[in-house]
């Protein structure tokens, strides 16, 4: 597996497209000559926490059973936080409900509030008990943990604060992010929303 670094310099816009997935793999090269119109030369990596599918991936979890995946994003990501709750959102193993999009991310760059916004699928398709919501809201706080810039997360839902998803855990406050073996750096100071 290709170790974990993200190559990204500044912050990211709330008006990009999401870009479409990279397979839940280890990072591979793309020779040049295989490099088409949609496909970026250059490529930092994101990591994603999904759910543990193997019984390798399983020894190696987290006590929520999610696992690190190291995914592909454009070298020149403006917005590499955006970048990777859609790859976490759109990858095998993804705790996030089905159907969920993200429609919103804004970062707070004062204070280091990621306010993430879905859509109401996030909630409808959730399919309840308090593992489950742990590791939904867990992947999304471990995967925001890499960037140094982000401190804490802010959940909504169709614009508005809810305060569960429909276990136990409270989300009328935000949540502290989970930092792991590192994190990004972080965009310079003034260079826009994340």
């Amino acid at each position: 597996m290709a170790s974990f670094a993200v190559l990204v310099a500044v912050g990211c816009h709330h008006d990009e497209k999401r870009p479409e997935p990279a397979p839940n793999q280890p990072v591979t090269i793309i020779p040049p000559d295989e490099v088409g119109p949609t496909t970026h030369k250059s490529t930092g990596t994101v990591t994603v926490y999904r759910l543990a599918r193997t019984a390798e991936e399983r020894k190696a979890a987290d006590e929520n059973g999610l696992v690190p995946v190291t995914m592909r994003i454009p070298i020149d990501s403006k917005a590499p936080a955006r970048d990777a709750i859609a790859h976490l959102i759109d990858a095998d193993g993804s705790p996030i409900p089905d159907g969920t999009e993200l429609t919103k991310i804004k970062i707070d760059d004062d204070t280091g509030l990621a306010t993430l916004d879905f859509s109401s699928q996030f909630v409808s398709n959730f399919k309840g008990g308090d593992k489950v919501e742990a590791q939904i809201i867990n992947s999304i706080r471990a995967t925001l943990g890499q960037f140094s810039n982000v401190r804490d997360v802010r959940i909504l839902v169709a614009g508005k604060k809810i305060s569960q998803l429909g276990g136990t855990i409270d989300l009328s406050d935000p949540l502290p992010v989970i930092r792991t073996t590192g994190s990004a750096p972080a965009p310079e100071k003034g260079a826009g929303p994340v």
